[in-house]
């Protein structure tokens, strides 16, 4: 790390991930006292776009395209900032990354949280958008608008009409946390990445196999998970948000399996297409991190000489 400017030119970039990971590396880095200018300088752009979309609807229209739309990624954007921060904080001081996935849950839950305080129409601005835009083309589908090649495929009406069923303002904002989570997490992991390289090679390496929750963080999560599906429709997207943690520490541990096995690279990328494209298997991965904060299985396995 060059300094603070560079961290900041990079941070202004307003590009997802890579500006949070520098102000991430500089939190983690610095701390609070030097990690603010950039934390500044990152959301300082945003920020002047997301009020003069709100002085001006219009232009902004005609500037960024659809507005519910900008919107929404300027919100996230903006949102996953405080929980980044927060968990890198807890990361410099505490060292765990159980405490510092911990921290990022509950500090994601409070940022879209404030989010609806502050701005509720806005959220109600986008889910009125998406239900419009999902019954405009219920309406194109029953009036024979739509062509025949989308007609045979596997969505139709009845699937449209049961999306609008889960477009709530609770599940507008479980999708916003489920965002910020999904960029928050890889903007640390990278900012870690990086302080690794620059003062502790192999560090990351050995930090990221292992990963490991505590039992009453995989209860949490478990818990929290299970009562989403429970709540029905309003709470199926925050389920998500509950499992990627698990999903995360299941890919530290998998990892870690790998090599101590002595398996090559090109298993891991065997591994990553089957967990893209097997959905079962993400929820099997959460499995397995629960289960690891109750037996331990690193313990059990012996690495391969």
């Amino acid at each position: 790390m060059r300094g603070r400017f560079q961290a900041a030119l990079v941070a202004i970039l307003g590009i997802p991930v890579v500006s949070h990971a520098a102000v991430a590396l500089v939190f983690l880095r610095l701390g609070s006292s030097r990690g603010v200018t950039v934390l500044l300088a990152a959301i300082a752009p945003t920020v002047i776009l997301l009020t003069g979309s709100a002085i001006a609807p219009n232009a902004a229209d005609g500037l960024f395209g659809t507005s519910f739309a900008t919107k929404l990624v300027m919100l996230v954007y903006l949102a996953t900032f405080p929980a980044l921060v927060f968990a890198a904080l807890v990361l410099r001081w505490s060292r765990s990354w159980n405490h510092a996935l911990a921290a990022i849950i509950g500090s994601t839950l409070l940022a879209v949280l404030v989010i609806y305080w502050l701005v509720p129409a806005a959220v109600t601005e986008i889910t009125n958008a998406w239900r419009a835009a999902i019954e405009q083309v219920i309406a194109a589908w029953e009036s024979g608008g739509v062509p025949p090649e989308l007609q045979s495929g596997e969505v139709g009406v009845a699937e449209l009409r049961a999306t609008l069923d889960l477009l709530t303002n609770r599940n507008t904002l479980g999708a916003m946390a489920l965002a910020c989570l999904t960029s928050a997490i890889p903007g640390l992991l990278m900012a870690r990445w990086w302080q690794a390289m620059l003062y502790n090679p192999g560090g990351f390496q050995q930090e990221f196999h292992g990963l490991r929750m505590g039992l009453p963080m995989a209860l949490a999560c478990m818990a929290a998970t299970f009562y989403c599906y429970w709540a029905g429709n309003d709470y199926l997207i925050w389920s998500a948000l509950f499992i990627t943690p698990p999903c995360l520490v299941g890919l530290g541990l998998m990892h870690w399996l790998f090599k101590a096995r002595g398996l090559g690279g090109h298993w891991l990328v065997v591994f990553y297409a089957v967990l893209i494209f097997v959905a079962p298997v993400r929820t099997l991965l959460a499995l397995l991190a629960i289960l690891d904060s109750f037996l331990n299985l690193r313990g059990r396995f012996t690495p391969k000489s």
